[in-house]
């Protein structure tokens, strides 16, 4: 172990540096639970509370399937409810609707990237990454590709061959879709 730090009469850039430390790093574990939370935990409520109602397994798993196994069919609807709209805003006569039809846009894409972050993350932390952690690069772009393959079985299983053009399809429009994306948070910020 090493020597303890010695504060000088005066200066206290030790203590400062070891406290936003500290506060960094409970802010960033704040912030992981926070999206997890959010995320996760309330969809799949949700989907447990719809189930409960249906008195049925059926319409949690249509609730919750399409948010935690392939979020790719959610950007899809959304990308195309932006380029219907020519952005993210459904205009309207009050304000509250408004700013609302924005926020459940950036939360359907936020969730739906998170989403795909975090099963990346797990196929990459428990199957790759014990493979050859020499080779980080192609383990990631193998997770990418584990990760497509099962959202291609599972779109395939429940959505017929027409669902496995859904991914590319989700990209394509999502991109078409950035522009209105981006002008509107230019607008935004100025």
């Amino acid at each position: 172990m090493g020597a303890a730090p010695v504060l000088v009469q005066g200066s206290s850039t030790i203590a400062r540096s070891s406290g936003l430390k500290f506060l960094s790093k409970g802010a960033a574990l704040l912030f992981k639970k926070t999206f997890l939370i959010i995320f996760f935990v309330v969809p799949l409520l949700y989907g447990i509370y719809l189930g409960v109602i249906g008195q049925s397994f059926f319409p949690f798993f249509d609730y919750i399937a399409p948010r935690l196994i392939s979020p790719l069919q959610n950007v899809l609807t959304t990308s195309l409810q932006i380029q219907a709209n020519q952005g993210s805003f459904i205009i309207n006569e009050n304000i509250f609707l408004t700013w609302w039809s924005f926020i459940k846009v950036y939360f359907v894409l936020m969730q739906a990237g998170y989403i795909m972050y975090k099963w990346n993350y797990v196929f990459y932390y428990f199957i790759f990454r014990p493979m050859d952690s020499s080779k980080v690069g192609s383990n990631i772009l193998l997770t990418i590709g584990f990760y497509m393959l099962l959202t291609l079985v599972y779109l395939g299983a429940t959505e017929g061959i027409l669902g496995l053009a859904i991914p590319v399809h989700a990209i394509v429009e999502f991109v078409k879709a950035t522009p209105y994306l981006l002008k509107e948070t230019v607008m935004l910020s100025t």
